[in-house]
């Protein structure tokens, strides 16, 4: 990742095991971005449209508020085939 100079992306969970816990979420998050800052790595939140609690940008924004935006942020794009606001 460094080499290509991009950041880190990391899902929302699918699995019908997963926590409605958007702090605990956060939680993690923040724990992945500092080790990924120590490295010179940006961590991004994709939501999928298929996810178990976070299927929306808006939930994964707001995660990403709650981890620590200076070292996280969110990624959108629009996928033809399921993309949800």
């Amino acid at each position: 990742m460094q080499a290509l100079d991009c950041p880190l992306v990391v899902c929302s969970n699918t699995s019908p095991l997963a926590l409605p816990e958007p702090q605990r979420a956060a939680e993690q998050l923040r724990v992945l971005a500092e080790r990924a800052a120590r490295r010179g790595l940006r961590i991004g939140l994709e939501a999928l449209a298929w996810g178990r609690h976070v299927n929306k940008w808006r939930q994964a924004w707001d995660i990403v508020q709650r981890a620590n935006p200076s070292i996280s942020g969110s990624v959108r794009r629009q996928l033809p085939h399921g993309f949800v606001g």
